[in-house]
């Protein structure tokens, strides 16, 4: 399951092994909770803050982070070093060259 965070000023920490959301009081549902173990990827829309055990937690699980900018724009990621999220990352950047390749957009030597 992919975690998507769009709504401003949302905390994401980290309770036990499950990755919890505090949203500002202005919304409804102020704090929702999710099993790490069941996730893929936190994407990150809106300016938030994110706990160091919540980064430790999802990383452990090998959910990736990724912050969004304006528009959907990739800014960053977050991934695990472990050889299993290299491996990730290594097979990913592949299928988006190859992708890229139909239309001239991936870098050659």
């Amino acid at each position: 399951m992919d975690l998507l965070i769009d709504t401003y000023g949302t905390f994401i920490g980290a309770t036990g092994e499950r990755i919890s959301l505090r949203f500002p009081k202005t919304t409804k549902k102020s704090k929702r909770e999710y099993a790490a173990r069941r996730l893929k990827k936190i994407v990150i829309l809106r300016p938030s803050s994110i706990s160091m055990h919540a980064v430790k937690l999802a990383l452990e699980h090998d959910v990736d982070i990724v912050y969004l900018g304006s528009f959907g724009k990739p800014v960053g990621r977050i991934f695990s070093s472990s050889s299993r999220g290299l491996a990730t990352l290594c097979r990913a950047q592949l299928e988006t060259c190859t992708l890229a390749s139909h239309n001239g957009r991936c870098a050659t030597k």
